[in-house]
């Protein structure tokens, strides 16, 4: 195949990958935009529903009842998720076999698990971290 031609076609795929990066910029920031106006527009609703019940029942009966109702929806949110997740499990959720012996020399070794050094060296890591920029201030 002509080198030229190879060339033009990776000219081609350069600008439409160009593109489809620059659409799909655009759609997050068109919904990042949409968020910001749901979100102010979810406060104001919410202090609207404060204020009418606080006129009726005062504030602490209408903080009261706001965060019961704030609680179920997230309650509601969190179950629904839940469920959907378990009706799909992904294939790495599917439980791992284990060999015996893999079993019997982990329970034979008394010494700490990875799990823990790992955490250890994590937060020693953040500790020298954190001591160096704090130093740089």
């Amino acid at each position: 195949m002509n080198p030229l031609l190879m060339l033009g076609g990776l000219a081609v795929a350069k600008k439409s990958i160009h593109e489809a990066v620059r659409r799909t910029a655009r759609g997050v920031a068109a919904y990042a935009v949409l968020a910001v106006f749901l979100f102010t527009a979810l406060g104001f609703l919410t202090a609207a529903c404060f204020l009418y019940i606080m006129s009726i029942w005062g504030a602490v009966a209408a903080s009261m009842v706001l965060a019961a109702a704030y609680a179920i929806l997230g309650l509601v949110g969190f179950l629904t998720i839940r469920v959907q997740n378990k009706a799909h499990p992904s294939p790495e959720a599917l439980p791992l076999s284990t060999a015996v012996d893999q079993l019997t020399t982990a329970a034979a070794n008394r010494d700490m698990p990875g799990g823990v050094i790992a955490v250890g060296l994590f937060a020693a890591a953040g500790y020298l971290m954190g001591r160096s920029m704090a130093r740089r201030r």
